[in-house]
């Protein structure tokens, strides 16, 4: 049996100093069997009901995006699609091997997100005991944001397990100089400039951190910084290719719907991070419980300060990228709850760490425990059975209209409705047509045709008209924003013909015209 302390390894140069041993003790071989268990739970809990709903329109997109090339990916793929290629060349072989189906293509973004669980035990064992390592897993195993995109088919569930590798091996570099662990930090770094654009704010981040904690902490540090700074020169001239893509797409049409950061967008964002990510119940009780988790995470901070180097390299960073992040929002709006999902990887060691802390008071730690518990309850919640009500259903609105779609209908979507849903649920190679409301401005969409699916054509109200007067039934699909501004215009485009409007698919409305019905 081993006594468990908050110190770095015996010995080490900025290990952190003696503190009290903690009131329990674990064998290696129990946190071991421990974190075997905490893993598989995470992988059981990210794959329970990932196929409750059908791909939206994001994951559309990468179904049909990984079916291009490497070299449309890496070329010319690098300027249409604002997010980087290496999610996409990852699932290119993925969905080639287990196929396109929710359970396939969401498999591999939450086998990614498991696999952050054992990593952020790695992490925490840099900074505390075993047994409060054990308990950051288990949290981030837990957190519900870390959950709901472990069950979407898109990047964001490889930014924590990337992040947790890029921030140990910059810890392990601070702290004994090795190669192996520069070369660690290295290789993670560019692999997250190529996940998401907005590492390049994390990377900032973290290099400010390892810069001022070697130069400022360490003997003959500038020799070190000097090793980093050069192993960051490689990160950005590996990195130019997306660094010119990043600057290209400045301003474009398909990013003009993220909001300015309001107060709003702040309880949206605590709630996100600290206990229910779904929209719809951001602002009421969960924004309350992330307020209060927040407010008793910092008293105990201040109450046990489990030390400078872990509140540089845990805390520092994540503060550093959501204030630029969200200064920068205010001048060109980008920011999304979503881009902070890595957050939760140095919020769970921290969130652990003063948990199993003697040193707390008790009246704190149960505060936050009862607190914490019952915002991943209500997390767990929203995200399990509130979530999947929040996806365009095109899965079951294909199902319903596959046995009355007949060859001569049109199907017709509204100026802004995604063209891959019925593509990829009903047939693929059917035209579809773009339904273009007399007196509306033009829409731009996004420029990507996947291949085998036929370019919507333009389908004016006039022409709409005309083929329900000719005989012809007309379906016609509009998102939320299509229903909320066009549904009325549609409702009278022949008058003389109402459609019947069936809302019975979550966020998608269907009109349908039928002439020889309405006689």
């Amino acid at each position: 049996m081993e006594m468990l302390t908050v110190n770095g390894p015996a010995g080490q140069a900025g290990a952190l100093p003696p503190a009290p041993a903690v009131a329990f003790s674990l064998s290696s071989r129990r946190i071991l069997a421990g974190l075997g268990l905490v893993t598989l739970a995470a992988i059981a809990l990210r794959l329970w009901r990932i196929d409750a709903a059908g791909y939206w329109s994001d994951e559309l997109f990468s179904i049909f995006w990984v079916r291009q090339g490497l070299d449309v990916l890496w070329g010319v793929g690098l300027h249409v699609e604002t997010t980087p290629p290496l999610y996409y060349t990852l699932l290119k072989p993925w969905t080639a091997a287990f196929g396109e189906t929710e359970l396939a293509g969401r498999g591999f973004s939450a086998l990614f997100s498991a696999l952050a669980v054992p990593l952020t035990y790695r992490l925490a064992r840099e900074f505390a005991p075993p047994g409060a390592a054990l308990l950051a897993a288990a949290l981030l195993a837990l957190s519900p944001l870390q959950l709901l995109y472990a069950q979407e088919a898109r990047a964001y569930a490889m930014l924590p397990a990337l992040y947790a590798l890029a921030l140990l091996g910059l810890v392990r570099f601070c702290r004994s100089g090795g190669a192996g662990a520069l070369a660690l930090y290295g290789v993670m770094a560019l692999l997250l400039v190529y996940t998401h654009a907005t590492s390049a704010f994390t990377l900032a981040a973290l290099n400010l951190v390892g810069f001022g904690w070697l130069l400022l902490s360490r003997p003959a540090g500038w020799a070190a910084a000097f090793r980093l700074a050069a192993v960051n020169v490689v990160v950005v001239a590996l990195s130019v290719p997306q660094i010119l893509a990043m600057i290209g797409q400045q301003g474009r049409f398909d990013l003009a719907w993220i909001p300015k950061p309001d107060l709003v967008g702040l309880f949206g964002l605590a709630g996100a991070l600290l206990a229910d990510p779904t929209p719809a119940l951001r602002l009421r009780h969960t924004a309350l419980l992330a307020l209060a988790i927040a407010g008793l995470l910092a008293v105990l901070l201040w109450r046990v300060w489990p030390g400078r180097r872990a509140m540089l390299f845990l805390a520092a960073p994540p503060a550093i990228f959501l204030a630029v992040t969200l200064l920068l929002s205010l001048w060109s709006p980008f920011f999304l709850p979503r881009i902070a999902v890595w957050v939760t990887v140095p919020l769970a060691v921290l969130l652990a760490m003063v948990l199993t802390s003697p040193a707390a008071p008790g009246w704190a730690r149960g505060g936050l425990a009862v607190v914490l518990a019952l915002g991943i309850g209500f997390g767990l919640r929203g995200v399990l059975v509130t979530a999947p009500a929040m996806k365009e259903d095109f899965r079951g609105l294909a199902a319903a209209m596959a046995p009355q779609v007949a060859p001569a209908d049109t199907i017709a979507l509204g100026p802004r409705t995604n063209l891959l849903g019925l593509a990829f649920y009903l047939e693929e190679s059917r035209q579809q047509a773009r339904w273009q409301p007399a007196g509306a401005p033009e829409i731009q969409l996004a420029p990507f045709s996947p291949e085998g699916v036929p370019d919507a054509v333009p389908l004016p109200s006039a022409a709409l008209a005309a083929r329900v007067r000719a005989g012809q039934r007309v379906w016609l699909v509009l998102n939320p924003r299509d229903a909320e501004e066009f549904l009325e215009a549609a409702l009278v485009v022949v008058p003389e013909v109402p459609p019947s409007v069936d809302r019975r698919w979550p966020l998608l409305t269907v009109l349908f015209w039928d002439p020889a019905g309405a006689r």
